[in-house]
């Protein structure tokens, strides 16, 4: 999920520091320009629980106004892969709701990422407690 993106074998070599950081840049900080774009534009409430939803879930970001610049090529493919098999929709799924509960509830959101394998790990924050994203990385 980053530079270190093979995409003619689809292979992630890097931990996703760079996606993770501009989301961390649009979502963290309630009340900056770029988190109240993000929830002018909010559509993360309208993905579903359903096949093929990382689809949805890249358009609800560029609606936001998240912009990887040279990385939208892996994390397209980061989000496919993160989206397929059975655990797939629900990962997908489990991220867009968080979204779409702290943009409505005005809660910074801290994106991260975890080792291989394994589900999405979601909190919903409150308080001076940002909401945690947690995602593997590279996807299983």
């Amino acid at each position: 999920m980053g530079a270190g993106f093979d995409p003619k074998i689809r292979m992630f070599l890097c931990n996703g520091q760079g996606v993770t950081s501009k989301l961390n840049q649009v979502f963290r900080n309630p009340g900056s320009p770029k988190y109240q774009q993000a929830q002018a534009n909010n559509t993360f409430g309208n993905i579903q629980n359903v096949q093929g939803n990382w689809k949805d879930l890249i358009i609800a970001y560029l609606t936001a106004g998240v912009d990887v610049s040279n990385e939208w090529p892996a994390w397209c493919a980061y989000l496919e892969q993160l989206g397929a098999g059975p655990q797939g929709p629900q990962n997908i799924y489990l991220i867009a709701q968080a979204r779409n509960t702290a943009l409505i509830g005005n809660v910074g959101m801290d994106t991260t990422t975890h080792g291989n394998g394994g589900p999405v790990h979601t909190t919903p924050g409150g308080g001076v407690q940002p909401c945690m994203i947690d995602s593997p990385c590279p996807p299983p």
